[in-house]
């Protein structure tokens, strides 16, 4: 409930270097101490995340990720514990900066500032005694327009409403989205891994993909999961983007990227909201109607599809081939049900 302002800006750091890396580190665990903020007598879990915000932090995450082989691009939300922080921060600390100049996605700029920051990072964890550090994509003049934004859209979520644009902006409605994701609930809802949010923005970003051509449909919408700078989402979450995504088109064999970053047992859940996305996509062309006169239920040990006999017609081979494809994933028989239609209404 406090905040300081302090003169530790990496354009400032140099200021604190004068007697070299050493006598930079006391300098700056001496201007932290004296503004209050010494936090290392408390338990790390109860100190929670230092997040790190700015161009220079955001330079040290792209480095970090390259250096573990991490699979995605955007360095918002990645995380490092403490241990794994200053393990980063007592590496760069060492390194010229002519060293780190080169590499890809790090300016000559930031790399210049790296090493200074590193040792700021250092006194930082050894002062706050953070149980994680987390670093953000974003900057100040995010934060500056994000405080002007009216109420209204503060309150939006933020990965719904950011993936709700990009949809639309590719011929995907979100409301034909939300119509699709409430009738593919009863069969494929999300359970212990992801989120009814997480499972609606999949079923847009999925929607979405199938305006892409479809020789190179999946690695671009795969692309799109990983590595757009979607905003409240993790490592974990994207992936299972990407799992469902690509089970709407029929493509089972996920790459060894997305692998990484998920369990199995979460990507499964995710392949069947893609397989169940499929059914109601296909069935009907993605008709309102065609929703509105057929139910995809489970119903004791089968999945079943009920169809109102006025359209009867809809259930075809491919229809029953994308159910026993989905009912194969969740481990029931399947059957095909056509009612009267008043048992719809």
């Amino acid at each position: 409930d406090s905040a300081s302002t302090l003169p530790l800006g990496t354009l400032r750091l140099p200021d604190h270097r004068k007697g070299g890396r050493a006598e930079m580190d006391k300098s700056l665990d001496k201007a932290i101490r004296k503004a209050g903020w010494d936090l290392s007598g408390n338990a790390p879990d109860a100190n929670g995340a230092l997040y790190l915000v700015g161009g220079t932090w955001r330079a040290m995450a792209v480095y970090a990720m390259a250096a573990r082989g991490y699979p995605l691009s955007d360095p918002h939300g990645f995380e490092l514990d403490s241990d794994a922080a200053n393990d980063l921060a007592k590496g760069l600390a060492s390194t010229e900066s002519q060293v780190i100049k080169g590499r890809e996605r790090i300016s000559a700029m930031r790399a210049e500032k790296l090493p200074d920051a590193a040792v700021l990072l250092q006194a930082l964890l050894a002062r706050l005694a953070p149980a994680k550090v987390v670093f953000s994509s974003w900057g100040l003049r995010e934060g500056l327009i994000y405080d002007r934004l009216p109420a209204h859209t503060k309150a939006q979520d933020p990965l719904l409403a950011g993936i709700a644009v990009f949809a639309s902006q590719r011929g995907s409605a979100p409301t034909l989205a939300t119509r699709l994701a409430a009738w593919t609930l009863d069969a494929a809802p999300a359970r212990e891994h992801g989120s009814e949010r997480l499972r609606l923005a999949a079923t847009m970003l999925a929607l979405a993909a199938m305006q892409i051509e479809p020789n190179i449909r999946q690695p671009q919408a795969i692309n799109w999961a990983l590595h757009k700078r979607w905003v409240g989402i993790n490592g974990m979450e994207r992936a299972m983007l990407a799992a469902a995504i690509s089970a709407n088109g029929n493509q089972l064999n996920l790459p060894a990227r997305v692998r990484a970053l998920a369990s199995e047992e979460a990507l499964e859940e995710a392949v069947r909201w893609g397989l169940a996305l499929r059914i109601a996509r296909r069935l009907g062309a993605q008709s309102r109607r065609s929703l509105e006169v057929s139910r995809l239920v489970v119903e004791d040990t089968a999945l079943v599809l009920k169809l109102a006999h006025s359209h009867a017609a809809l259930c075809g081979q491919s229809t029953e081939k994308d159910i026993k494809l989905l009912a194969g994933r969740l481990g029931l028989g399947w059957r095909v049900d056509i009612v009267p239609d008043a048992e719809l209404a």
